[in-house]
């Protein structure tokens, strides 16, 4: 079978992805939460997410599919941005809270 998947060039080859053409992965999402939700300082964060925390296990039937993979990562940036580690980046960007 001599085709080739849609958009590879014929002759020569085959390239290898380029950085700009990949695809975020889960380990960039948490990442990417600590910056929108370090940005956003959301009111009463640490509340709403113990809240909604507790409401998705009782009502949830624990933390299992795409909602207990996104709450557990909100979870994760809102305890991270919470850290000391996190005082030092601010530190070390010189941003004040």
């Amino acid at each position: 079978d001599t085709r080739r998947p849609e958009g590879e060039e014929s002759g020569g080859a085959a390239s290898a992805p380029r950085a700009s053409d990949a695809i975020p992965g889960t380990d960039d999402l948490l990442s990417l939460l600590v910056l929108l939700v370090a940005k956003a300082r959301p009111r009463h964060a640490v509340s709403l997410a113990e809240y909604v925390d507790g409401f998705h296990a009782l009502v949830g039937g624990g933390h299992e599919g795409e909602l207990g993979f996104a709450l557990a990562n909100f979870l994760g940036a809102i305890q991270y941005i919470r850290s000391d580690a996190m005082l030092e980046v601010l530190e070390e960007w010189k941003v004040e809270e």
